[in-house]
């Protein structure tokens, strides 16, 4: 994502999908302390509606939740017709590199780039992280 591609004010719109609701409180106040706006969703569901109604630079998505996870939503966005330029940070407990679900998630999505970060990382240090991938990009 060029930095072209930012809002206004040059820092994307991030959309926040896990069912944790710390990870979701903690990851946007991270993001809104750097100047981001932010959108949470609990599920897969509820944050596709949200990813249609905003249109976000970057979902950060869990990729397990209880009724419709990280799956389920990326197969709706998928299935848009007008899906446009974003990232995806699957920030998950469950993920390591190298597992076959990441691969497949990075082969069969409707992002521009997709990107894996393990729970692991704290929350307050997503920002930086998500800013240099956007500038780089």
């Amino acid at each position: 994502m060029s930095p072209s591609r930012l809002h206004p004010g040059g820092k994307p719109v991030i959309l926040i999908v896990d069912d944790d609701e710390f990870y979701r409180t903690t990851l946007s106040d991270a993001f809104q302390k750097d100047g981001y706006k932010t959108f949470t969703a609990p599920d897969g569901n509820e944050g596709f509606e949200i990813y249609r109604e905003v249109s976000p630079d970057v979902v950060i998505l869990d990729r397990i939740m209880p009724q419709a996870g990280g799956t389920r939503f990326l197969m709706s966005v998928k299935d848009l017709s007008n899906s446009k330029e974003c990232l995806l940070v699957i920030y998950s407990s469950t993920i390591k590199e190298g597992d076959e679900t990441a691969r497949r998630s990075r082969a069969h999505t409707g992002f521009s780039e997709v990107v894996h970060i393990p729970k692991s990382t704290p929350p307050d240090e997503l920002p930086g992280v998500i800013q240099g991938i956007a500038t780089s990009s």
